[in-house]
């Protein structure tokens, strides 16, 4: 037979502790007095304007870990054919690693011919280097030519640079380099 034992009693369930009074505001204290407002005093006499000294000289500015900007190149190249390898050569004289720089010179845009000429010559003046960078078609191109005569008229040094031997040469238009790091830096001291 089973046996079926009771139920076991429940304990009584705690009673709860009475809620804890809440303290009384503090009382606002009463505000102060003012003081009596002071008298005024009697108003100064105006001193006479006083003139300015000179001015400090200024120190030298300090001098800022500034890379060197490098040598002023004036980049010459087949704008309708070539733009895309002229912006290599600059990006990759803008490389950390990279151990020459460039400052470019090159023209950025077309112009009507007389204006061109004049800018040309002006920026072609300001460089140390004249630099060819050749393509397929440079050798024919008419404003190559004309910066390579502007740049023989002002004594400028020209080097050509290829990364294919297939390109021709540009005639009379300095030494031929093939292109990389080492010749550049080369070039470019």
């Amino acid at each position: 037979m089973r046996r079926i034992s009771a139920p076991k009693a429940r304990a009584a369930p705690k009673a709860r502790a009475a809620p804890k009074a809440r303290a009384a505001p503090k009382a606002r204290a009463a505000p102060k007095a003012r003081a009596a407002p002071k008298a005024r005093a009697a108003p100064k006499a105006r001193a006479a304007p006083k003139t300015r000294a000179a001015p400090k000289a200024r120190a030298a500015p300090k001098a800022r870990a500034v890379p060197k900007q490098g040598k002023r190149v004036f980049v010459s190249f087949d704008y309708d054919k070539d733009k895309n390898k002229k912006n290599l050569l600059v990006g990759q004289a803008r490389n950390k690693r990279t151990p020459f720089k460039i400052s470019d010179q090159s023209l950025k845009e077309s112009s009507p011919q007389k204006k061109w000429e004049n800018k040309a010559r002006q920026k072609i003046k300001r460089s140390a280097k004249v630099i060819i960078v050749l393509g397929k078609q440079t050798h024919r191109a008419p404003g190559v030519k004309k910066e390579v005569k502007i740049a023989k008229e002002e004594g400028i040094p020209i080097t050509q640079i290829s990364s294919d031997p297939k390109n021709k040469s540009v005639p009379k238009a300095g030494k031929r380099r093939k292109w990389n790091w080492e010749n550049l830096s080369k070039e470019l001291k």
